[in-house]
């Protein structure tokens, strides 16, 4: 027993003197990650991704370039951490973690485009208010009906944080509308919301602008 104790197993950087136990235990997870690690790069290569700048076998990680790192993470829930250079995106396949810096704008996109409201009847996707109001104007009138008196609008527009919308909706659902009464009133609704945030930014800029002006005003004087 002493003998094996004393030996060293190399390799995957395991060099210490342990009992040999311990060594095969550590082993075996190497090769578990490893075998992991392949079925994700072929689940990859599946899905259209032809490099990968790196791979630690010791971590479990993967690390893409960022074009190939948006589709996936359109795919997939990602979560996003701010770095220097931009967003660190991770995606968890199992218990690889795939990875890769992405620009603020690819970030935008994909949050603007897995919270888009579908309609799914018509294959139809709202990425925000301008795109729901085109869409509202077109899908089937009983479809419009089935959508607002579910909470399917209203429960979306919370997600993507236009609560004022939101309530307006909620007030209409009293009014007990239909066909197309339902649908004008919605798109006046939506409509309204806009203008009234559109106004609401323009004067706040219009603030920034006239206080930036008189703060340089006052360092010349």
């Amino acid at each position: 027993m002493e003998r094996l104790r004393e030996l060293i197993v190399s390799g995957e950087g395991v060099k210490e003197i342990k009992d040999i136990d311990v060594h095969i235990n550590s082993l075996s997870e190497i090769n578990s990650r490893t075998k992991e690690l392949l079925a994700t790069l072929n689940e990859l290569k599946g899905a259209g991704v032809e490099s990968v700048i790196h791979v630690d076998s010791s971590q479990g990680v993967i690390k893409l370039k960022g074009g190939d790192m948006l589709g996936l993470a359109m795919q997939k829930d990602a979560t996003f951490e701010r770095v220097e250079n931009g967003f660190l995106t991770k995606v968890a396949i199992g218990n690889t973690s795939i990875e890769a810096v992405l620009k603020s704008i690819d970030v935008f996109n994909i949050e603007r485009e897995k919270r888009a409201f579908i309609f799914s009847d018509a294959g139809l996707k709202a990425r925000d208010l301008y795109e729901f109001i085109e869409h509202v104007g077109s899908v089937d009138t009983k479809r419009v009906e089935h959508y607002f008196y579910n909470g399917d609008f209203r429960r979306w527009l919370v997600v993507v944080e236009k609560k004022g919308l939101a309530a307006s909706f909620k007030r209409l659902e009293s009014k007990g509308l239909l066909g197309k009464e339902l649908r004008s009133r919605l798109i006046l609704a939506t409509k309204n919301y806009v203008k009234g945030r559109v106004k609401k930014e323009v004067k706040e800029k219009i603030k920034r602008e006239l206080k930036e002006r008189l703060l340089s005003a006052m360092e010349e004087l």
